[in-house]
């Protein structure tokens, strides 16, 4: 049995409940996460959270980046020596980048709570996944009610628009 949720969702009228996706307290911040398609495309989900938990989203990033370069540079200089110091200086910002997408998804799923994980090709859809599955399904309420909306609203626009 899966320990969270999983939603698709419609990337354009995704809603979240006005409190913090990581301990429910009072939202007053947003963090962005990013889900990225197949050609590299990053798509962004404005979350909330409250003060604390984005305090301690930014430093997890700033620690995970941070052993995450000195590893490589370290394993560099162990198995290339001096040259590697010289070689890890130039590579080590491109491994990054290169596990930017797993590191960033391993730390929204730990610290927020949710993570995206995937795009649809048409790129409309994301699929995001809740720790919190009471989470998942009253952000798939929201939305589909968002979604809702929208179509009365573009609906009586026609109406009018017919007159």
């Amino acid at each position: 049995m899966a320990r969270f949720h999983e939603a698709k969702l419609y990337g354009a009228y995704i809603r979240f409940p006005q409190r913090c996706t990581r301990c429910n307290g009072i939202a007053n911040k947003t963090y962005e996460i990013t889900v990225m398609s197949f050609l590299s495309t990053e798509h962004g989900v404005q979350a909330p959270i409250c003060r604390r938990c984005y305090r301690v989203r930014k430093g997890g990033g700033i620690i995970i980046y941070t052993i995450t370069g000195l590893f490589f540079i370290s394993v560099m200089v162990i198995i290339l020596g001096i040259l590697g110091i010289l070689i890890s200086l130039v590579l080590v910002i491109p491994v990054i980048m290169f596990f930017h997408d797993y590191l960033d998804r391993f730390l929204n799923r730990r610290i927020i709570g949710v993570w995206g994980v995937r795009v649809s090709p048409s790129e409309h859809f994301l699929t995001l996944r809740f720790s919190d599955i009471s989470l998942g399904q009253e952000v798939e309420k929201l939305t589909e009610q968002e979604l809702q909306k929208s179509a009365r609203g573009a609906s009586e626009y026609e109406g009018e628009s017919a007159r």
